[in-house]
């Protein structure tokens, strides 16, 4: 949530949490609207594990599993998030 409680950002992942390959969404939530509404969506990569929002509210960042927590087996999996390009 920003720092004056006006948005809210939401991780999207389809797959439980999970990598599964695809790529998923973080929803930016207008806390303010009366009922609180998705007010947009940004397309990230594959599972969006945390986020974080600078402290002025105007920068925010998705930190993403890449398929690292997958099966070794899987297609998309990468052994290490930080060797993917």
């Amino acid at each position: 949530m920003t720092p004056e409680g006006k948005l809210a950002l939401t991780a999207d992942n389809g797959s439980s949490g999970a990598a599964d390959g695809h790529t998923d969404t973080v929803s930016g939530i207008d806390i303010e609207a009366n009922p609180p509404r998705v007010i947009d969506k940004v397309v990230v990569g594959d599972a969006p594990e945390g986020l974080a929002i600078s402290r002025d509210g105007k920068m925010a960042v998705a930190v993403l599993l890449k398929a690292s927590n997958s099966a070794t087996t899987a297609a998309f999996y990468r052994r290490n998030p930080l060797s993917c390009r």
